[in-house]
């Protein structure tokens, strides 16, 4: 919608230029269902005025609420009635239809005399015949009806588990960034809100492990961290001496003022390193040949290919080296995969304007140990708008979201993994997932 705005301010396409790149899935890939159903009852609500305004309206049709009024329209009309002026990719049909709104009871409603006591609330019911007051209390709000309702259940593995709303709880709530607004840093914010929140749950271990890659602005960003932790520094100050010294390796990379940087370019710098960590070997798709096993730069970021339209768990199995070599025992083709040499401890997979299922757990076979290693997401960022935002993931599966335009330095419970599903992950607030990050 912020697209539409901007553009409806030009009178003709060959008078406007768009200086920035922009994401043109965003109005071209369709409308949502929620926002196509709101649209819809606009066309009705629009046929009503019109209707009453040439006094064709009938008398029964005098609902004061939105939802009685489309209701009462829909019954006297019925459901396949469709408006003459409505555009044609909202029009619905008994292919496509748009149902009958169910009935919803309005509860009654409250003038608070702020100069009077609390106890004396003027309590106050519309008159109208359409009015159905609400029976019962006043409305209980989500935390009670949990509780009326009892927890959540998953079931997880052939057992039960208790998934708890931590909404209340700030010492469950992560930390966050507040955004630099003379220098655009949210690419910043978005990462390293979920790196610091992963760092934190083993100081140590994360520390060691960050070390272990080899690159110097992880070593800054985790002794950056321990200052956080004993209350010598902020992320802020952490962010933006990371930033200065990335700009000045690679000002176009990475620049400053109000000019945003690409959070994957971010994530392959601060994550590259010297080591090898994966292989490549080919393998033949006919008979028993295989290659020598080769050493591949592949690292911890991943970026998806194109084709890719699986999960992240299916399409980590399928990444390969493209080859078009023949066995040279069978003539046959041959495939070139790569794999890890050893579990990673950390993943960021990068798959921007593509439609992957965001899988909770990535599996890798340790054969060393002969044990299954997990990786859990742990951190999904997003972008729209020019602007970043991210969602932190905590061990238990809490998810709470992060802008640091808006929430600060502080994140904002959102829900629990296990309620949201893929197309939930696949976009917040009306931006679109482009990292996952996953970790051990």
């Amino acid at each position: 919608m912020s697209y539409y705005t901007a553009l409806s301010r030009s009178a003709s396409a060959a008078g406007t230029i768009i200086i920035q790149g922009f994401d043109s899935n965003v109005i071209t890939r369709g409308c949502s269902g929620y926002l196509r159903q709101e649209f819809r009852e606009q066309e009705i609500l629009d046929d009503i005025t019109r209707l009453r305004y040439e006094n064709k309206l009938p008398d029964h049709i005098d609902g004061i609420l939105r939802n009685v009024l489309i209701r009462q329209y829909q019954k006297w009309k019925g459901t396949d009635y469709v408006p003459d002026k409505t555009d044609s990719p909202l029009k619905w049909s008994s292919q496509n239809p748009l149902p009958l709104l169910a009935v919803v009871t309005d509860s009654p409603w409250q003038l608070v005399d702020k100069s009077k006591s609390k106890s004396k609330l003027n309590v106050q019911s519309h008159n109208s015949t359409s009015f159905v007051p609400a029976q019962g209390s006043l409305a209980i709000t989500t935390s009670q009806k949990r509780k009326a309702e009892g927890p959540i259940m998953s079931p997880i593995q052939g057992k039960v588990r208790r998934i708890t709303n931590n909404a209340e709880n700030n010492d469950n709530i992560p930390m966050g960034l507040r955004w630099d607004g003379d220098n655009y840093s949210c690419a910043y914010d978005a990462l390293f809100v979920i790196l610091y929140n992963i760092w934190i749950d083993r100081p140590d271990i994360w520390t060691r492990r960050f070390h272990n890659i080899g690159n110097k602005y992880l070593t800054t960003l985790t002794n950056g961290f321990k200052k956080v932790l004993e209350n010598k520094s902020t992320l802020e100050n952490v962010r933006d001496s990371i930033r200065n010294q990335l700009h000045n390796i690679d000002p176009v990379k990475f620049p400053t003022g109000h000019k945003g940087a690409s959070v994957t370019n971010l994530a392959l710098e601060m994550f590259k390193t010297k080591a090898v960590v994966t292989l490549s070997q080919q393998l033949c798709t006919e008979c028993d040949y295989e290659g020598d096993e080769k050493n591949n730069r592949l690292g911890y970021v991943i970026e998806a290919d194109p084709s890719v339209t699986t999960s992240t768990s299916k399409w980590l199995n399928s990444i390969h080296v493209k080859t078009q070599e023949n066995c040279p025992e069978c003539a046959h083709a041959m495939e070139h995969p790569i794999c890890y040499k050893s579990p990673p401890k950390l993943l960021i997979m990068e798959y921007p304007g593509q439609d992957i299922k965001t899988s909770h757990c990535l599996r890798f076979v340790d054969e060393d140990k002969e044990e299954t290693v997990k990786l859990h997401l742990r951190g999904i960022i997003y972008h729209g708008g020019f602007h970043f935002t991210s969602r932190v993931i905590s061990a238990a599966g809490d998810v709470c979201y992060h802008d640091g335009m808006v929430t600060g330095r502080s994140c904002v419970y959102d829900s629990h993994l296990k309620l949201l599903s893929y197309e939930d992950l696949g976009h917040c607030k009306d931006r679109n997932l482009v990292l996952a990050v996953y970790a051990q």
